[in-house]
């Protein structure tokens, strides 16, 4: 994403007061990058979904410290499965990339 399509972004969560965004793992990079994401009130944003590829600890580190009242979901597809949502415990924020729940509606195999 180029310099101006980020700014746009980030204008565009500030003046619209977004409370959720699905993005993928190379947005959210650009996100804790771009030192002008600092420079908006991003303080609406709540939660952040994430797929296509798990987002390591550093950058969810990177992310948390960046808006500290994100929570964060990472939606993960296993063939075995079909598609379900995987989350992190905000409870356990200091364990980032490590604490995950499968939805209810999950059948858990052994």
């Amino acid at each position: 994403m180029s310099k101006s399509g980020s700014t746009g972004m980030l204008q565009s969560i500030a003046k619209y007061r977004i409370g959720n965004l699905s993005l993928v793992p190379p947005i959210i990079a650009m996100l804790c990058r771009r030192p002008e994401a600092r420079t908006f009130d991003l303080s609406n944003l709540r939660t952040i979904s994430s797929s296509t590829a798990p987002l390591f600890s550093e950058r969810l580190k990177q992310l948390t410290a960046l808006l500290p009242q994100l929570t964060i979901f990472q939606r993960h597809s296993l063939i075995e499965v079909g598609i379900f949502g995987m989350e992190t415990n905000n409870e356990q924020r200091d364990k980032t990339g490590v604490s995950v729940e499968a939805p209810p509606s999950c059948p858990s195999y052994n």
